[in-house]
């Protein structure tokens, strides 16, 4: 009998706390996502259309390499969407951060965050994928193979450790890598 109560308890709970998390993730959206998609989509306007439509051998990269976990395309997405001119401290940084990748499925397609996260990769002399490859390799994205995207991606994971001037073996190791966690089914 005594066990009876404490699952009735404990179910009661675990309902009133469901509840409680999907009121907050509801009002987290309404309150800060959905006011910044106009801006957002605005910005996603004006990148250059090499940069918005990422061609398909990246992207297949890409989404192997976040299925992997690897990368982390909404979560690195969030983190340059959550204003960083607030201030705040580092755990609601973190919350909002979290809320962010967790709601951006909701509002952008598979393409469009793929674009959202090219456009943010970091590398020694700026951002953008379009731009790494130019810098790098000479090309645009479309031209760019698989061993140049994944060194690409190793680059943007920590642009001056991974750089392939300055540190030419941990650019190698970490382009091999990304490429052996593709490769692996």
């Amino acid at each position: 009998m005594r066990f009876r109560a404490i699952t009735k308890a404990t179910a009661i709970i675990l309902a009133v706390t469901c509840l409680i998390v999907c009121v907050a993730i509801i009002a987290f959206d309404w309150r800060e996502v959905r006011p910044r998609l106009p801006e957002i989509q605005a910005a996603f306007n004006t990148y250059e259309p090499e940069d918005r439509n990422v061609p398909p051998n990246v992207a297949d990269l890409i989404w192997k390499l976040d299925d992997k976990q690897e990368v982390h395309v909404n979560a690195q997405v969030a983190s340059t969407l959550v204003s960083p001119s607030l201030p705040m401290k580092a755990g609601v940084w973190h919350v909002r951060n979290f809320m962010w990748s967790l709601l951006l499925p909701l509002h952008f397609d598979k393409q469009s965050r793929t674009a959202l996260y090219c456009h943010s990769l970091l590398y020694e002399n700026g951002r953008g994928l379009s731009s790494a490859a130019a810098y790098y390799f000479h090309k645009q994205p479309h031209e760019l193979t698989s061993v140049q995207v994944a060194g690409i991606l190793a680059i943007a994971r920590s642009p001056s450790m991974n750089s392939p001037t300055r540190h030419p073996d941990r650019y190698a190791q970490n382009t091999a890598h990304l490429l052996n966690a593709y490769a692996t089914p």
